[in-house]
């Protein structure tokens, strides 16, 4: 069975879990049903960049969650969600389908003095979720982990493997201790993989720093790793800022960079993204992972009432390493119509290109939400040498429909 890519969107992912109005008593637990069921319809124009192979996709994709939260006077929680998931897609002529049923979230949840103790299968976020987040609003699967979990107001320490995602990883197990501080949150994230021909096993070393007031606010959030990927010393780095005004209440307008080293020397210098979730809509953002990487982004943020929401990005990428590749949400290198897109030579240079994308989300009451989005991604000298002759725009569009009671 082949599965379909999954990613991420933070803000849609808030309203697709809904608890139904009535609460059912059973004794000592109170009883929360949850349901949701969302149905996308997205188009791509021109995936690899190139108008002479026809590879223009349509997509149609349907999911169902069902479950619900129960929790007592003592503090326990017990949370059961089952998801099935459908994706019906043509490329060209050629049409397929993927679906998945699966547990997305089986765990329970208690207290220990100060400490919060949560057991199984659960979702989990570090920080802002840029290098460890299980948010998965976007994808039709999402992403979710199997372990332990233990915290209170200043410390956390968590253990996991990959219970659901796209694709999925099993023999990857990953550890987190983090501190909350005056300086922001500092963490430490131990990775291995069991998959990889010879050893992976390294540490990262991550600090997240924010700061806000009534119109501006700055996020800073800078790591570094050190151990083995697949035999090799690895080590490498990545940093990113964002720095946001509000004129009005409603309006935030904000610039941000970001820097993934990458490299192709006896030493791996190419950042691991771990569990990389983006914090902006998601539009184009298959396409752009967190390693070799250097983006630039200036955006803008409309929410005139709780029920619109308007955003709109433009994006400059390019590479750290013109002798490393550009990857993707995924971490992989992204294909091309005959290869991937990766140059040793470093002949093809480091410009990506750029993209505009924009976003609109609608709650129409309690129970019905819409969304639809558009972005255009211009490829730049990098794509454009290795693709050739006949380089296009890529360009993405998408209607989304939520229903919930």
């Amino acid at each position: 069975m082949r599965y379909a890519l999954s990613s991420n969107l933070n803000w849609r992912m808030e309203s697709n879990m809904i608890l139904m109005d009535q609460t059912p008593k059973f004794g000592a637990w109170e009883i929360k049903p949850t349901f949701e069921h969302r149905t996308r319809w997205e188009r791509r124009l021109d995936r690899d960049f190139l108008k002479s192979n026809n590879d223009n996709r349509t997509d149609w994709l349907f999911r169902n969650r069902l479950g619900f939260i129960a929790k007592d006077k003592d503090g326990n929680k017990v949370v059961v969600q089952y998801q099935y998931a459908y994706n019906d897609y043509w490329i060209n002529l050629d049409r397929d389908a993927v679906q998945n049923s699966d547990v997305t979230l089986l765990n329970w949840e208690f207290k220990i003095d100060d400490w919060t103790v949560t057991l199984g299968r659960q979702g989990y976020k570090l920080g802002d979720g840029r290098l460890f987040s299980s948010l998965g609003g976007w994808g039709n699967l999402g992403r979710t982990f199997e372990g332990a979990r233990i915290r209170n107001q200043e410390w956390e320490f968590a253990g996991f493997k990959e219970a659901v995602n796209t694709p999925i990883n099993r023999e990857v197990f990953t550890a987190v201790a983090a501190n909350k501080n005056k300086a922001g949150l500092t963490s430490v994230i131990y990775k291995s993989d069991g998959k990889t021909a010879q050893t992976t096993s390294h540490f990262t070393l991550n600090h997240l720093y924010k700061q806000k007031d009534k119109q501006t606010d700055v996020t800073l959030e800078g790591a570094v790793q050190s151990g083995r990927v697949n035999g090799r010393s690895h080590e490498a780095w990545a940093v990113t800022a964002n720095v946001g005004y509000r004129p009005h209440k409603n309006l935030r307008l904000y610039a941000e960079a970001s820097i993934s080293s990458g490299g192709s020397g006896p030493t791996s210098t190419t950042f691991d993204q771990i569990y990389h979730n983006s914090n902006f809509p998601f539009g184009i953002g298959p396409l752009i992972g967190y390693r070799n990487t250097k983006e630039y982004i200036l955006g803008a943020c409309w929410q005139p009432n709780k029920k619109l929401k308007v955003d709109g990005i433009f994006s400059v990428v390019e590479l750290y390493d013109k002798t490393d590749g550009w990857y993707n949400f995924s971490g992989a290198v992204n294909k091309r119509f005959g290869g991937s897109f990766v140059d040793p030579t470093g002949n093809s240079g480091s410009k990506v290109g750029q993209f505009f994308q924009l976003e609109v989300a609608y709650d129409a009451n309690a129970r019905d939400s819409f969304a639809g989005g558009f972005a255009i991604f211009e490829p730049g000298g990098f794509v454009k040498n290795l693709v050739g002759p006949g380089t296009v725009n890529q360009t993405w569009f998408y209607l989304q429909y939520n229903f919930k009671f």
